[in-house]
């Protein structure tokens, strides 16, 4: 079972993601403050208080959301 903050991660992840490929840019300000932000402080929490099975879980997930993007 995926723990909410692994989850939360590869949404942020997932949400910076499409951010980036848009044709309009996002300000500094909105990218830092609504992506960045919040998936260094799920990364905090998969740090602190998951193991390395939730790094590893996190990590895997981001490579299929980098897939997604390359196609």
């Amino acid at each position: 079972m995926t723990k909410p903050f692994v989850k939360d991660a590869v949404g942020h992840f997932r949400n910076l993601l499409i951010h980036s490929t848009r044709e309009y840019e996002p300000s500094t300000e909105h990218i830092l403050k609504r992506l960045l932000k919040p998936l260094c402080l799920d990364l905090d929490d998969i740090a602190k208080k998951g193991t390395a099975k939730d790094a590893w879980e996190t990590l895997m997930n981001f490579q299929k959301e980098c897939t997604k993007v390359k196609t």
